[in-house]
């Protein structure tokens, strides 16, 4: 049986992960920044159990995974499904402060995250696999014009899973 922390748990792609981990007899442990979410994911998925985790926190990254280890013995497994996706809005205007946390979440929350599994899996001796989410949306621009023919784009969410996509590589 696997250990595997999963986040962005409380979501649908973690969820479905979590979902599927559980019925081939693994234990998914679902990690989300509302911790009370992640808990009741966990309570509808027979042997799933919960964290709470901001991932754009390294230091809870850390605790997080310590947290696995602790409760189950070690970690196995760590898919990054943790992300967000905000506003379509003319790429002139685009805030930075939207641009910035989508980067926190998306590109720096998978790394800290992938770091502190790694250290662990390294430290147990016993290897694991790390699963970066990334999204076709990392390849291709993604804009369309509103009902004024203004164009509206999100260049973070693509830049962050293009990010993403290289971390993974380097890891």
């Amino acid at each position: 049986m696997a250990v595997t922390l999963i986040t962005g748990g409380a979501g649908g792609i973690g969820v479905a992960l979590a979902r599927k981990l559980a019925q081939q007899g693994d234990l998914p442990v679902l990690a989300d920044l509302d911790g009370s979410a992640a808990r009741a994911a966990a309570d509808a998925i027979d042997g799933a159990d919960a964290v709470a985790l901001d991932v754009t926190d390294p230091a809870a990254c850390e605790r997080a995974v310590q947290e696995v280890v602790a409760r189950h013995g070690r970690i196995d497994g760590l898919a990054c499904c943790a992300g967000i996706l905000l506003d379509f809005l003319p790429p002139a205007e685009y805030p930075p402060e939207q641009f910035a946390k989508t980067l926190q979440v998306n590109l720096h929350g998978s790394f800290f995250t992938a770091q502190a599994a790694a250290r662990a899996m390294i430290a147990g001796g016993g290897g694991g696999s790390v699963v970066l989410v990334s999204s076709g949306m990392s390849e291709r621009v993604v804009s369309f014009a509103d009902e004024n023919a203004t164009v509206l784009a999100n260049p973070a969410y693509g830049a962050s899973k293009a990010a993403v996509e290289h971390v993974t590589r380097e890891l």
